[in-house]
């Protein structure tokens, strides 16, 4: 009985390691910019609400400049879930605190950085727990 507990149990973990693997692999497919990031200033993580009142982000290398609408458009073009950014991140050897959240509006024309605190706060909240 032991045996088939033990069993049962490597089978349950190997198992959560392949579909784990799969899911890896999925997301290196459809969001390879996000991978291999540079993280030497830390990497930037855009979040927007979409119009049904879910979310979507992408990342960046940190920088000192602000960010061009072009390249935030193509971020919007390809954005992730908050779960999927999550494992994409996890991949990356890095302190939390090397993440830097930046909620933004964003739109056809332009986009806007989020500077108020409660809505920034918010944001970066629903981020880090849901």
């Amino acid at each position: 009985m032991k045996r088939i507990i033990t069993l049962v149990l490597a089978l349950i973990c190997v198992s959560g390691f392949v579909g784990y693997n799969n899911a890896t692999t999925d997301l290196r497919k459809r969001f390879p910019e996000y991978y291999n990031l540079s993280a030497f200033k830390g990497i930037e993580v855009y979040v927007w609400q979409l119009n049904d009142g879910t979310y979507k982000c992408g990342a960046m290398t940190g920088t000192n400049r602000t960010k061009t609408f072009e390249e935030i458009l193509n971020l919007k073009n390809n954005g992730a879930s908050f779960e999927e950014m999550r494992t994409i991140l996890s991949s990356y050897d890095i302190d939390k605190e090397e993440f830097i959240i930046i909620p933004i509006n964003i739109n056809a024309e332009d986009f806007e950085i989020i500077t108020d605190e409660f809505e920034f706060a918010r944001i970066s909240e629903a981020f880090l727990n849901n």
